[in-house]
């Protein structure tokens, strides 16, 4: 048994490891894409030091000339299932192959940088995965699939720089239904908690998004019943919209969806540059009162197509990180058209733990990500916005999960 812990937290280790060379990479093409070449750099999460903005030299004909070109050459890199792929092989018993999952990770080198709403939490957890087994196969046959499930735990505790959360996405993400398989909560956490140790190192073991939303009364309790339904309502017809543009990609080749992609985004932050990106700064700083409500209204509905599109269309990337940013935005407009005063924290964080809780059908891993977040406090908020809205909404983000 020792040597089985030991095995979980070196997977672990290791994976985290890959998820901060995965980060690294990410942040040095950000800057020369999106900080150089388009002269705009919108702010990061502040658990990576990422808040400022950075304006250089506005230049925003760059991004329509060069992100069509990007994403069409991105596209010949191979598959972009990246976490469907892995949720759908464990499914069927498949053991996946690295040249595929490596072409995946390529690809999403090339455009999550380059503006792309989309979450690094795919490649990170899809290396993760694969490192785990690997690793396994080479020293421990009997325990490589519990030591990919190790990988993956790491690689979503990085993304998120939340260890139990990571843990719980690890067993939840695979199943519609609420199940959890006991055998896989012991190689989850070690290396869950192993990986973001390592992590950490690197790029810090604060929270990813600073919001604090201090005391908590009965009015933010009962005022997240009505966003919850709001959020549900717009993460079903989010689904359906992805369905949507799913369906109209396919008449179009795979080099043309990513095509349509780039000039699409690069249009779009033509207008209004606050797109590009994962958006985790715009949720930090609109519960402040230095963005307007309509800069905040504008930001959540352009987020909100231009998400539907990329995850129809088969952008490189994971769908958990656009649904995150969705939700917290969606908290933020409610906060500040309510004609009752709430904590804008606390509905964002409502507003996020609904959409994961109800997209990806992970309600344990959504509330765990908010308490990872903000503290305990937020935790009546919550499981009553984790509970609702893995009730009510019925468009999950993944077919591949089991019953």
């Amino acid at each position: 048994m020792a040597r089985a812990l030991f095995l979980y937290a070196l997977a672990g280790a290791l994976s985290g490891a890959l998820a901060a060379g995965v980060a690294w990479l990410l942040k040095a093409l950000e800057a020369f894409w999106l900080g150089q070449v388009l002269g705009f750099l919108p702010p990061g999460p502040s658990g990576e030091g990422g808040l400022g903005q950075a304006f250089v030299e506005l230049k925003p004909w760059a991004g329509v000339l060069l992100f069509p070109l990007l994403y069409a050459l991105a596209s010949f890199l191979g598959s972009n299932r990246g976490l469907s792929r892995l949720i759908l092989a464990f499914r069927e018993g498949e053991v996946l192959r690295l040249l595929p999952q490596l072409r995946y990770v390529l690809g999403s080198l090339a455009e999550l940088p380059a503006g792309s709403p989309l979450g690094r939490e795919g490649p990170m957890t899809v290396l993760g995965d694969w490192l785990g087994r690997r690793l396994g196969m080479q020293i421990a046959p009997e325990e490589a699939r519990a030591m990919g499930h190790a990988g993956l735990a790491a690689g979503f505790a990085a993304a998120f720089h939340a260890p139990l959360a990571g843990a719980l996405l690890a067993i939840e993400i695979f199943y519609k239904s609420l199940r959890l398989e006991a055998e896989k909560l012991t190689p989850a956490l070690l290396g869950a908690f192993a990986g973001f140790a390592v992590y950490g190192g690197f790029f810090g073991y604060g929270p990813l998004l600073k919001l604090a939303p201090g005391t908590l009364g009965s009015a933010e309790f009962w005022g997240a019943v009505p966003l919850v339904v709001l959020t549900a309502l717009a993460a079903n017809l989010w689904g359906e919209a992805i369905g949507f543009f799913f369906r109209q990609g396919q008449r179009l080749r795979y080099w043309q969806r990513h095509l349509v992609l780039g000039l699409l985004l690069g249009l779009t932050a033509l207008l209004f540059p606050a797109v590009l990106g994962a958006g985790y700064g715009w949720l930090e700083l609109g519960a402040l009162p230095l963005l307007s409500l309509e800069f905040l209204v504008l930001l959540f509905l352009l987020r909100y197509l231009l998400t539907a599109v990329f995850l129809g269309f088969g952008g490189y990337g994971a769908p958990l990180t656009p649904a995150l940013v969705l939700g917290g935005l969606l908290g933020l407009v409610y906060a500040r058209l309510t004609p009752w005063p709430l904590n804008p924290e606390a509905m964002a964080l409502a507003g996020i733990v609904a959409w994961l809780a109800g997209s990806a059908r992970t309600p344990l891993a959504a509330v765990a990500l908010a308490s990872e977040l903000a503290g305990y406090r937020i935790l009546p908020v919550a499981l009553l916005a984790a509970a609702l809205g893995y009730g009510l909404v019925r468009r999950p983000l993944f077919s591949e999960q089991a019953d």
